[in-house]
């Protein structure tokens, strides 16, 4: 499968998430967007959910701000 072809065929889901993305830049507060850095920068040597699951773990203990 070509790229264009999957690009197409998750289209919708890729704006969604843009568009998730830009409200919460807009709208969100500073603890949302620190949460979903550090899921970025834990998640390129792991699953999505693995590195959801990383950032909502220093969040519950209280590591995320501190």
């Amino acid at each position: 499968m070509n790229l264009n072809k999957i690009y197409e065929s998750q289209k919708e889901n890729i704006e969604k998430r843009l568009y998730e993305f830009r409200r919460l830049w807009n709208y969100g507060g500073d603890d949302e967007l620190f949460m979903n850095m550090v899921f970025c920068m834990c998640t390129p040597q792991t699953k999505a959910h693995a590195g959801w699951d990383a950032a909502n773990e220093l969040k519950k203990t209280g590591a995320l701000v501190n």
